[in-house]
Parts: structure tokens; C-alpha cells; sequence
């Protein structure tokens, strides 16, 4: 079967530039805190807790502090607040601080937030030479462990790698399970655009 390009930007590029003093602290103090030693080791799937972090209320005022405030926001995140960690991480990977935000993404797995286990899944998937069957797994549980997060690009993640995993009638069903939580945020939404083109697959390999 060809292999389905699931390789999307989870989030919008955001339009920040973080300045480079802020960059050198927050990997300073990164490298200064043993929860960040190995963390890229570990499985997200298997570390994070069982149970999602509450998203904070006022979300979109979160983000756009933690984008304007990107230091303070990565102390919050050393508070072991995981929706600092998060957009911590966004920003950085804008930066193009390619392994620091995927530490960070780790980080914030391991405190519950969805998005979090999505970004640092698909970053497991990109960011390696070579992809062993543990890792692979790996990949696959944390898809798993974000869609029954009702994280909508997590849903659309893991029905992909369900498909290119096994493509059989018995994934088919179980993709499409998947992809119902796609289209929470509407159509226009890039997980639910993606999330179709994958059903529309499902669908033609059935005729």
C-alpha cells in the first residue's frame, strides 16, 4: 500500500521572533534540570499520566502570553504547568530549536496536555535517522493515548498510522472510529481536512 503523507504543521506558524538571549537561558536552564536529562528516551505513550491536564479557560490568553513572554512562560513550565511547556515549545520550534521544543513537547506530555503527546509523537516520527518496531509502537500508542484525548490532530495521526500499520478492513473500521474527533473544531480545521482526505482513502479502498 503506498504510505499516506500524514507529515502536516500540527499548529499555525506563529508570528513571533524569540529573542536569541531568551533562547540561550531557557536551554541553559533546560540543561540544569534532570527532568529534561534523556527525556527524548522515554515513550509518551508510557509516561504521561492516565488522566488529560484541564485546559486552562482562558486558553487563547495563555498562548498569546506565553508567545509575547517566552522565558517567563518556560518557568511556569519548570512549575511543572503543562500548557506552558506546550506553546514553551511552539515557540521554539518556530526558532527552529528543533530538539529543545521537542523536550519540551516530552515535558508536556508527561503533564497531560494532548497536544503535547501529538507534537512530540509526530516529532519521534520526523526527527530520527532510522524508526525501530519499539519506536514505531511507541509512536502509534501515543497517537492513541492523544486521540482518546479528544486532541483532533491526534485522532487524524493515529487513523493514519493505523492505516500505513495494517491495512486491513479490521483498521479501516477502526480508523474511522478515530477520525470522528477530527472535525471537533469545524471543517475548515486542518486536523479535520487531513482527517477526511484519509476517510475518503478508507472509503475507495472499500469500492
Amino acid at each position: 500500500m503506498k504510505k499516506l503523507i500524514i507529515l502536516y504543521f500540527l499548529m499555525p506558524l506563529l508570528c513571533y521572533a524569540m529573542p536569541e538571549q531568551n533562547i540561550s537561558e531557557i536551554k541553559q536552564r533546560m540543561s540544569k534540570n534532570p527532568i529534561f536529562v534523556n527525556n527524548l528516551d522515554k515513550c509518551p505513550a508510557d509516561t504521561s499520566p492516565d488522566k488529560k491536564a484541564k485546559s486552562p479557560q482562558n486558553y487563547s490568553t495563555v498562548a498569546a502570553y506565553c508567545r509575547e513572554n517566552t522565558l517567563a512562560c518556560y518557568k511556569k513550565c519548570e512549575d511543572n504547568q503543562g500548557d506552558a511547556c506546550y506553546f514553551t515549545a511552539l515557540n521554539l520550534q518556530q526558532a527552529k530549536q528543533t530538539q529543545t521544543s521537542e523536550q519540551l513537547f516530552q515535558r508536556g506530555c508527561e503533564l497531560g496536555v494532548a497536544s503535547a503527546c501529538t507534537n512530540r509523537a509526530a516529532g519521534a516520527m520526523t526527527f530520527v535517522d532510522s524508526l525501530t518496531l519499539e519506536r514505531k509502537q511507541c509512536i502509534t500508542r501515543t497517537f492513541e493515548k492523544s486521540c482518546n484525548w479528544n486532541d483532533p490532530w491526534g485522532c487524524t495521526m493515529y487513523a493514519a498510522e493505523l492505516i500505513n500499520n495494517d491495512d486491513s478492513k479490521q483498521t479501516y473500521d477502526k480508523a474511522l472510529d478515530a477520525l470522528i474527533m477530527s472535525c471537533v473544531y469545524g471543517k475548515s480545521d486542518p486536523a479535520c481536512v487531513r482527517g477526511m482526505e484519509i476517510k475518503q482513502y478508507i472509503l475507495n479502498q472499500r469500492n
